[in-house]
């Protein structure tokens, strides 16, 4: 009984792995999946993804190219100045703070 319940896992882990794969997403990923959960979240969430594919012109299947993201620009002076700022300002409050809580050690309090 136990062994047709793990076949009978694993055989709707690959289905979902494939409905994944058909979709141009990882279907190894979406095989582990439902092997950790289980196979109707495994099925939900591969039917629910949306596909990557699309059919060009030419009738053939290919997967949509996503652009690269964008480069970070680099600070200004002016943020990189902010940032200096807020820096020691916390590291008063925490020196402050600590200030505080050795005063207090050594006043017997």
């Amino acid at each position: 009984m136990l062994e047709g319940i793990i076949v009978l896992w694993v055989l709707l882990a690959i289905g979902a792995g494939a409905v994944a794969h058909a979709k141009g997403r990882s279907g190894f990923g979406y095989f582990l999946l439902p092997i950790v959960t289980s196979p109707i979240v495994g099925f939900i969430i591969a039917a629910a993804i949306p596909s990557l594919m699309y059919i060009d012109r030419d009738g053939v299947r290919r997967r949509v190219v996503q652009e690269p993201p964008k480069p970070i620009p680099e600070p200004t002076d002016a943020q990189k100045r902010g940032e200096r700022t807020v820096a020691i300002v916390v590291l008063c409050i925490v020196m402050a703070v600590a200030l505080v809580a050795v005063a207090a050690q050594y006043s017997g309090h």
